[in-house]
């Protein structure tokens, strides 16, 4: 623990308000502050009273900040120095490095914490060096005899671990580049394929299309794999602690899986009981790709019968509670001698399944380490032939302050429902909670049976007062349904539900069309999705109409807003400019960073897009350039800049923040990405 009022900082910088504000935040902080306003001032300082730690501006007159470093690491080696400079450009930090520095922060610091972080850090690592020479020179004393064995010993174990350390900076550059390499393409293929989806097309076309799409993103899918393991290895994965709504977590999962389920013919089931919290504080992002990875592999190794989505409460309490999720299958099984292999790397069940159902092998050992990341638990039950069920137990905080639900019980008494489903598990869930409402139900298994129920119910005078209809009739489509039910007028079609597990996004689109005010996502996995759907086409209360999705309508920019693309390659460039213009935006392009800082100088943009890697002058360097041009009030104001980049790995981020950058955005680029970050900013 730093005693930091015997611990003295000389601050040297010539820029006043900038050394007056450090001063006083390390003296609130209880350090004890010595000030000079020049290089000159600060090496007299120093050579009076050496300080525990030194901070020094990097440009100033006479005596600059590396001048100041020179004499301090030659004079006092020990003392710790950290340069504060007003410049990020790389050759700046790696002369300042090179000379003895032993941190290098950007200017202005927005939160001077993470400047005393530094000190704080480089002190430590001060007294550590300092602890490790007394030991030395009394361990010398001590083994007089053994010296020269134990030098020898050390020069082994040093090179050892520089040998280890360089092939570890060799696999994460390599990682890096091979990120960077392989987005970039993968950008200007999905990107176009997405813009191209949004073209007016042959079914033909679509199709290919569709395919090219979804290749793309099953070779994404491997390089994240990769990059994911190559992350928890070196322990730079990081969690999120955000408020989300777990029943639309597990939607959006069913959504992506729902429509492969169907095409194998299997079930796919999964509801949340009523009593399981679902406004949680966690990362639901890694919840999702735990889920989603079991899901598929579920769905990968199971030809018949069905899958299994079991939430249930391990315990809770007002703050907190854990939650078990099971995913069960009725596919191949695994051996006993087997399961203690799975989630090892590189590893299958047999060498005959990887060839027959592909897959790196990665999934469940990335799945393993989140869950024991995220402080849970994992664990797989499973028989030959019979399937598995693999076991999740997690723990959340709970949300503060949430709404009571206005959707408690509601008394349908005397409201006929007619349920048109073919499909056991969704009629049963279906009739569970109708009946619990107290509303009737009653059920048709085909098209034809149930407008065969409709029309005798209108002829005897008690026409039912909705309709839920699975698109997915053995007879028919919903939408042939929608369509006789219009031509003879049977029953209103606002009194009609529409629910469907493939096609979704069609599927709604065509019967919005038609006048259909719902359509709901099958396994229906809230009971509260249903009864919202429900209490409004009944007219029982008034509805909160849905969100248009984002995906399929897109919000009008203003068409005052003028954006600038900083991109070298010619294929990336057109992918974001035809989402940007999609969106509405007017776009200019340039495409290295002195490109950029003309452009600037000509014209006022509201949005800058910066890719981080490019010749002449790279995104990082333009960013500073603009950042200072902002300052001098050579441009006005401040220009939100949005990195886009192909590297992927942990500290990517913070790099493009401490240049300047607002946000970052990793390729490829998806189109509700761009509008994302667009509204968020403009």
């Amino acid at each position: 623990m730093l005693d930091k009022k015997n611990i003295s900082v000389l601050s040297i910088d010539d820029e006043a308000l900038i050394r007056e504000s450090i001063t006083d935040y390390l003296e609130d902080s209880g350090y004890r502050v010595l000030q000079a306003e020049n290089g000159k001032q600060g090496l007299d300082i120093f050579r009076r009273e050496i300080p525990d730690i030194i901070l020094v501006d990097l440009r100033m007159p006479e005596i600059d900040g590396l001048d100041v470093l020179t004499s301090v690491t030659k004079e006092s080696p020990g003392t710790p120095v950290i340069v504060v400079s007003g410049t990020g450009v790389i050759q700046d930090v790696i002369d300042a490095l090179r000379l003895g520095a032993w941190d290098y922060l950007v200017k202005p610091i927005s939160d001077l914490a993470v400047l005393e972080h530094a000190v704080v850090k480089c002190l430590e690592r001060a007294q550590l060096l300092k602890e490790n020479q007394l030991y030395r020179e009394h361990l010398e004393e001590e083994v007089k005899n053994r010296t020269a064995d134990l030098e020898h010993r050390t020069e082994e174990l040093l090179k050892a671990k520089e040998t280890a350390e360089e092939a570890n900076l060799a696999k994460s550059r390599f990682l890096t580049t091979m990120s960077h390499e392989l987005r970039t393409p993968m950008n200007g293929v999905l990107g176009m394929a997405q813009l191209a989806l949004l073209t007016d097309l042959t079914d033909q076309q679509r199709y290919y299309l569709e395919i090219i799409s979804q290749s793309g993103r099953a070779l994404m899918d491997i390089l994240n794999e990769i990059l994911d393991l190559s992350r928890i290895e070196a322990n730079k994965i990081e969690l999120e602690e955000i408020e989300f709504n777990l029943g639309e977590s597990l939607e959006s999962i069913i959504r992506l899986f729902s429509g492969s389920a169907d095409a194998k013919g299997l079930s796919l089931n999964c509801r949340i009981p009523i009593h399981i919290p679902v406004e949680l504080v966690g990362d639901p992002i890694r919840l999702n790709q735990v889920l989603s990875n079991l899901i598929a592999n579920a769905l990968k190794f199971t030809e018949k019968g069905e899958i299994s989505i079991t939430i249930n409460k391990l315990k809770e309490s007002d703050e907190s509670v854990d939650l078990f999720f099971g995913v069960s299958d009725t596919g191949i099984g695994i051996s006993q001698e087997k399961l203690d292999v799975i989630f090892q790397p590189f590893s299958q069940v047999d060498n005959s399944t990887t060839r027959k159902y592909g897959g790196t092998g990665l999934g469940l050992t990335i799945v393993k380490s989140l869950v024991e990341l995220m402080g849970g638990m994992i664990s797989v039950e499973s028989e030959v032939g019979a399937g598995s069920t693999f076991w999740v137990t997690l723990p959340y905080k709970k949300q503060k302050n949430i709404k009571a639900s206005s959707l408690s019980t509601p008394d349908l008494t005397g409201y006929r429902t007619l349920i048109i489903i073919n499909h056991a598990v969704s009629k049963e869930f279906i009739r569970k909670q109708i009946k619990q409402w107290k509303a009737n139900v009653a059920f048709a298994m085909t098209g034809v049976e149930g407008l065969d129920m409709v029309r005798k119910a209108n002829s005897n005078g008690s026409p039912y007062h909705c309709v839920i209809a699975d698109y997915q009739l053995p007879d028919m489509n919903g939408l042939k349904l929608i369509e006789l039910i219009e031509k003879e007028d049977l029953i209103p079609l606002s009194k009609m539900i529409i629910i469907t597990s493939i096609q979704f996004d069609d599927v709604r689109k065509k019967s919005v069309k038609k006048g259909i005010k719902h359509c709901l996502l099958k396994p229906i996995v809230q009971a509260t999705v249903l009864l919202k759907a429900l209490l409004d086409v009944l007219q029982i209360e008034e509805s909160t109409p849905e969100e248009a999705s984002t995906e399929d309508e897109l919000i009008e920019a203003d068409q005052n807003h003028e954006l600038l693309i900083v991109e070298d390659d010619p294929v990336n460039q057109q992918v974001i400019v035809g989402m940007l213009e999609k969106l509405g935006f007017k776009v200019d392009i340039a495409s290295d960073g002195k490109e950029a800082l003309s452009a600037c100088k000509n014209k006022s943009y509201s949005m800058i897009f910066m890719d981080c890697l490019m010749p002449e002058m790279d995104g990082f360097e333009a960013t500073c350039e603009i950042r200072n041009m902002e300052k001098s009030g050579e441009l006005t104001g401040h220009i939100p800049i949005i990195a886009f980049t192909a590297k992927a790995m942990k500290g990517d981020r913070e790099l493009c923040l401490v240049a300047g950058m607002d946000d970052y955005l990793t390729k490829p680029i998806k189109l509700e990405d761009l509008q994302k970050v667009t509204a968020k900013y403009l």
